[in-house]
């Protein structure tokens, strides 16, 4: 009994926390995919075009949500190609030492743009965590950006810093380890008590009165 409760609030804890950041990704990305403008978004295909004004418009579009966002490692967009690869368009890390230039290949390919990356139509979460390149938990959330025809133009993703997931993960396994030792205790107690009162006083008593009878 013990281990069933706390078994069941550790998984309550964990996932309840896990789905608040899920959900919160979800928001970002259906929030941020409309700034960026799907036709000035077409016109980025080579690095030259990194010095042009509406390159600059959308790259200053991203590099404030993630600026106002906390939490957010890495914000980017993506253009499908034919060989089911994706080629970075903009891209902001603010932490990141590395430049990244139009036309690079994405390496961090996750499930979804594996599965859905050409087709992908509407903002959609990583069931699972990824670990970056500085070994650090990653939430990957990714939107279509879509031109006026409905079209898919480009994918908007998110790197969201997970750690808060796995630092409640951990707090809830010593919460769910401490109340099962209290309920174990506890437990041990009450069972030693019933088993005092109920077996052991009525037989000494029960033996009592058979000696008794046997002294007539």
């Amino acid at each position: 009994m013990a281990g069933v409760l706390t078994t069941t609030l550790y998984w309550q804890f964990r996932t309840g926390h896990q789905q608040a950041m899920h959900d919160r990704l979800l928001d970002l990305l259906s929030l941020t995919v409309p700034l960026i403008d799907s036709d000035y978004h077409s016109l980025t295909l080579t690095p030259k075009d990194m010095d042009k004004p509406h390159y600059t418009i959308n790259q200053k579009k991203i590099q404030t949500v993630q600026a106002t966002t906390k939490g957010v490692v890495r914000i980017y967009t993506l253009r499908p190609q034919g060989n089911g690869q994706f080629n970075i368009v903009l891209n902001y890390a603010s932490n990141s030492k590395q430049s990244v230039s139009v036309g690079e290949s994405l390496k961090e390919l996750t499930p979804i743009l594996l599965k859905e990356g050409a087709t992908l139509s509407q903002p959609k979460v990583e069931d699972d965590l990824f670990e970056n390149r500085d070994g650090k938990p990653v939430l990957f959330g990714y939107a279509p950006i879509k031109d006026q025809f409905g079209r898919l133009e480009g994918i908007l993703a998110i790197k969201l810093d997970a750690s808060l997931i796995v630092q409640t993960k951990n707090l809830g396994s010593v919460i769910a380890l401490g109340i099962f030792l209290i309920i174990l205790a506890l437990t041990i107690i009450i069972v030693r008590w019933l088993a005092q009162w109920l077996i052991v006083n009525r037989t000494l008593r029960l033996n009592e009165a058979a000696k008794k009878i046997a002294n007539g």
